[in-house]
């Protein structure tokens, strides 16, 4: 029993061991299972905090204390080009090619895990294949893990774009500085509802003020304002607000010191509010003070243009694509014009006949001259032109191409020529023909003759040159006068003029000689037929002249000379054609001779008068006579002309017209030039020592000088050689000197009036000089020759030609000298004509230096 109540005790031990095991198992299955499941929900939870971790943007990074990854997220991993599982254990050297930078980043976070502290990092990445930076604000947060050692969670926000924004602005607001600086502007800023007025710097700098000065409100404008501008403003301003419509106002304003500026205010409405009403206006200002005056000054200056254009004398036009758009009175006046009306809008081709001189269009040509003055700038050319009444006229027009307002127009200046082509005419009349006659002169003849021989022989012809002088001419100067006489050689012209057939011609040479030209004669019969020609010349001469009731019987002598046999060129022929002539008169009157070389008398003549020169060069024989020069408006001696004289032993003085002529054939007229010259400006150096240093030297050039001479250098030593000034020597050239050796003398005149030597063309009138030649060689002085100015009381055609050259030179602004003045009333003439200066001997014949230096002291001032 006992036995069994020990095994039902057992029984009932091992029921309750198994219970307590089976309530053990169950509570430990219950622990197992909420283990699983705070497992799971654990798994959960670290799942969702990596999915959150993954879904941020912004880097994560977790640390340990040797800056190795110990959790990265996706953003990062991307970032590198890798996983987040790849990531761990492993430091940025793993992902970086940069050493440097991975060792910053490392250096770093330890930095702040032993400060202890959390920091906020601003830091770049750049990546090394493609260069491009990004830019990270760190949140890095030091910490200790649960084994003890220090962790780092690293938050990175990338803000990359945000300083990209941040340069864009900081470079726009730069940019905007240096558009301001740049245009000088101020800028305001106006909040319309408080009416605060905000400035820049430039804005107070432009009117002097410092920022706490003014008040910051729209007072401040206003109370700047000009007060005569004020309403205006503000009326422009309430209009622009109104209207909604840009502001825009030019206005005075005072500055600071007072002082009033012109300023361009411009403005825009930027801000409106809910009700559509503005709210805020900005804009710029700037100073105009400048372009304001600048703006008077045009207008001032186009205001004195207007009045020059409309009121000068100076004919004026202005053309507008091809048309007159403007002119002057001048211009309608010259156009026999009585209104603008009648000339704007017309072409030049309207006012012109229809086709030019060279015959040519006047329209096309009209066009083409405005084009050319277009690609030059300016053009001057000649023009024929036709007044409103019908009468051609030709003028200088000068095309200046003006701009304005992007239109190409053209200033016209008009000078009507007819006056002046009146006067060339007549001087070039004056160089081709004797104004006595009306005959061709010595310079003409010359060309005819040189043409005939020419077409002589070309057609195997002769050629004959007659050489006719009246016998005792002069007896009928002296016995009837001059004024007789000069009738007498008209007579005898019209007479000669009579015989002439088909080509012959007659030339005045001069006083009472004439040359007739027989061309294309037939040789095997010329020297009779000269013979008869020369008999029925003289034959028809010996009938009476009648001249004012004085009936005058007159003989003439003539000699000839023929091409070939007598000379191949004109000046051979006329020198042998005279010589015969002076054989027939020593003959006796009313002879004729035909040129025979043994007649030729004058080249005995020739040698015996150039060897005596070459003797008087080495004797010193010649000496310089001095005659005065006046000044018709003071009467008192202003220059003198050096006459050069040759004391000829056995002989006594000789004048200059009877040895220069073979001075300048045998070459000797270089040296007795050249002593002339420096003779010349020795004297004026003494006179002009003792008190007479206005005195000025004439002195004469010849031509030969200049072709064969050193005459430039001849000059400077000369001065050099006696310290005369060079404005004190005069040069006087003749005019066939101009003609013949342009080029040669061109450079040394040039040179010459460089210095302020004076020059005077002498004998003018006489030979042949053109408006062009007094013009290109710059002469000072025009010295009228004797053979006008001696009968100018009583012959009206002398007076007409003393006239025409003075005017002439009057245009020309060259100074004039009469020469052979042999009377005050003559004088008294002269000046009343506008001549400026004259010699002769009604004041004094040439002297020698003593007896000028006498005359001279008596002369202070003369009648």
């Amino acid at each position: 029993m006992s036995a069994n109540r020990h095994n039902l005790d057992d029984e009932a031990n091992a029921r309750e061991v198994i219970t307590a095991l089976q309530d053990e198992i169950r509570a430990l299955d219950a622990r197992l299972r909420g283990l699983h499941e705070a497992e799971a929900q654990l798994l959960a939870t670290q799942s969702l905090l990596r999915t959150v971790i993954d879904e941020i943007p912004d880097f994560v990074i977790l640390k340990d204390h040797e800056g190795r990854f110990l959790l990265a997220n996706r953003p990062l991993a991307s970032f590198y080009g890798t996983t987040p599982d790849q990531m761990v254990g492993k430091d940025d050297a793993d992902f970086s090619a940069s050493p440097e930078q991975a060792e910053f980043f490392r250096q770093n976070v330890k930095a702040i895990m032993a400060r202890g502290v959390t920091e906020i990092v601003f830091e770049e990445s750049t990546d090394d294949e493609t260069g491009e930076v990004r830019y990270f604000k760190s949140i890095k947060k030091p910490f200790v893990g649960p084994d003890g050692d220090p962790r780092i969670l690293v938050i990175a926000h990338d803000i990359t774009d945000i300083r990209q924004a941040q340069a864009r602005v900081e470079a726009s607001e730069k940019l905007l500085g240096y558009v301001h600086e740049a245009t000088r502007e101020g800028i305001w800023d106006w909040d319309i509802p408080s009416g605060r007025l905000q400035h820049n710097a430039r804005w107070f700098d432009i009117l002097g003020f410092a920022p706490e000065q003014l008040t910051g409100t729209i007072a401040d404008f206003k109370n700047r304002l000009h007060p005569d501008d004020l309403a205006g403003t503000m009326a422009a301003l309430e209009s622009a607000l109104a209207g909604g419509a840009d502001y825009r106002h030019e206005h005075r304003m005072i500055c600071q010191d007072g002082r009033v500026i012109w300023t361009l205010d411009r403005g825009r409405i930027v801000e409106w509010d809910s009700q559509g009403q503005p709210i805020r206006m900005v804009g710029s200002f700037a100073d105009i003070t400048a372009r304001k005056l600048a703006e008077q000054q045009l207008a001032e200056s186009e205001e004195r243009f207007r009045r020059l254009f409309e009121d000068t004398r100076q004919p004026l036009s202005l053309i507008d694509e091809g048309r007159f758009v403007a002119t002057n009175q001048a211009t309608l006046q010259m156009l026999r014009m009585t209104s603008p009306d009648q000339l704007i809008g017309r072409t030049p081709g309207d006012v012109s006949p229809p086709y030019q001189r060279d015959g040519r269009p006047s329209g096309e040509k009209a066009l083409e001259m405005i084009q050319t003055a277009l690609d030059l700038g300016s053009y001057e050319f000649e023009w024929e032109h036709v007044r409103a009444n019908g009468e051609c006229f030709p003028a200088t027009i000068l095309l200046t191409a003006i701009r304005e307002h992007n239109r190409e127009m053209m200033h016209v200046v008009w000078h009507d020529m007819t006056d002046a082509k009146k006067a060339q005419a007549r001087i070039e009349y004056m160089a081709y023909y004797d104004a006595l006659t009306g005959l061709p002169n010595r310079v003409l003849g010359q060309k005819l003759l040189s043409h005939a021989i020419t077409a002589a022989h070309q057609r195997a012809a002769s050629v004959a040159v007659l050489y006719l002088d009246l016998d005792k001419f002069k007896y009928i100067n002296d016995t009837h006068g001059h004024e007789l006489g000069d009738q007498l050689l008209k007579a005898v012209a019209i007479r000669l003029r009579s015989q002439l057939l088909g080509e012959e011609q007659v030339c005045r040479l001069s006083g009472d000689e004439f040359m007739l030209i027989f061309p294309s004669t037939p040789r095997p019969d010329v020297h009779n037929a000269m013979l008869r020609h020369c008999k029925q010349l003289l034959t028809s001469l010996e009938s009476p002249f009648d001249l004012d009731g004085i009936r005058l019987s007159m003989s003439f002598s003539a000699g000839c000379a023929i091409y070939p046999q007598d000379g191949m060129d004109g000046d051979t022929l006329m020198r042998n054609a005279h010589t015969a002539l002076y054989y027939a008169k020593k003959t006796g009157p009313r002879f004729y001779r035909l040129f025979e070389p043994p007649m030729n008398a004058d080249l005995i003549r020739f040698v015996e008068t150039r060897e005596a020169l070459r003797v008087a060069l080495e004797r010193n024989e010649f000496e310089l006579h001095y005659q005065p020069q006046i000044d018709l408006s003071t009467r008192r001696v202003i220059g003198v002309e050096a006459l050069i004289r040759w004391r000829r032993p056995g002989v006594g003085l000789v004048m200059p017209g009877d040895f220069i002529e073979v001075a300048e054939e045998s070459g000797l007229i270089l040296p007795i030039g050249r002593w002339a010259l420096y003779e010349a400006c020795q004297q004026g150096a003494v006179w002009g020592q003792r008190g007479w240093s206005n005195l000025s030297i004439g002195v004469n050039l010849s031509a030969v000088q200049f072709r064969e001479g050193q005459l430039g250098e001849d000059v400077l030593k000369a001065l050099d050689a006696s310290g005369l000034h060079p404005a004190r020597l005069d040069l006087e050239l003749t005019e066939s000197t101009l003609l013949c050796h342009q080029e040669t003398i061109s450079s040394t005149l040039t040179s010459w009036k460089a210095l302020g030597i004076r020059l005077s063309i002498d004998d003018f009138g006489t030979g042949y000089a053109s408006l062009a030649y007094l013009k290109r060689f710059k002469a000072d002085t025009i010295k009228i020759d004797r053979s006008f100015v001696q009968h100018l009381l009583t012959d009206q055609e002398d007076r007409a030609i003393v006239k025409a050259i003075i005017q002439v030179a009057q245009s020309l602004n060259v100074c004039t000298i009469a020469e052979g003045v042999e009377s005050f009333e003559l004088a008294e003439q002269l000046a009343s004509m506008g001549c400026d200066q004259v010699q002769g001997f009604v004041y004094s014949k040439p002297l020698p230096p003593d007896a000028f230096e006498k005359w001279l002291l008596a002369a202070e001032v003369l009648p």
